[in-house]
């Protein structure tokens, strides 16, 4: 058996230190040993990686069921989806108004919003974020409208279209005009 070959390795105070503590730690008798204790654990961390990284490019949990709900990843059973975009999520839900979301940095999500295509109308009160079809179909319903009854236009509209609709209404941005019996845009 061909003997080990060691080579020598000069550190900061402060590295040593940390390999101390680690050492202590772990109940490692060298500093040798602690090295290649985190040698093993790199390696293994990248490996692990890599295996992820070909699985789907997402971090997953590989043990247990885990559903996560608060934010927009969703992992249950090793089924695995994919992280949603902003994009994703407006497509779904049509309509979302800023003070739902309520973003650390409101400036900055509107940009990204605007970004990826996202209808962003501004009003008085709060801000909509609206899938561009969906917007344009508004519109074109928005015209055959012909009433102020606000029980009428429920029944004309679906849940999403009459969000929309009280938005842009409570916020000023369209009006009943009485001589063309429309509701037109500011």
């Amino acid at each position: 058996m061909a003997p080990k070959k060691f080579k020598s390795l000069s550190v900061s105070e402060k590295v040593y230190n940390k390999l101390r503590e680690i050492a202590e730690k772990h109940g490692f008798s060298t500093l040798a040993d602690t090295v290649a204790y985190l040698v093993s654990l790199e390696e293994l961390v990248v490996s692990r990686l890599d295996t992820i990284t070909r699985v789907s490019g997402n971090i997953t949990a590989t043990t247990g069921n885990i559903t996560r709900t608060s934010g927009n990843v969703t992992t249950t059973s090793g089924n695995i989806r994919k992280r949603k975009t902003m994009l994703d999520i407006i497509h779904e839900r049509k309509i979302q108004l800023l003070s739902e979301i309520k973003p650390r940095d409101s400036t900055r999500f509107v940009t990204k919003a605007q970004s990826y295509g996202i209808v962003v109308i501004e009003g008085a009160k709060d801000t909509a974020l609206v899938e561009p079809e969906f917007y344009e179909e508004f519109k074109n319903i928005l015209k055959e409208i012909n009433t102020m009854n606000e029980e009428k236009i429920r029944k004309q509209l679906d849940d999403k279209m009459f969000k929309l609709f009280t938005f842009l209404r409570e916020n000023g941005l369209i009006y009943f005009d009485a001589t063309d019996n429309t509701w037109k845009f500011i």
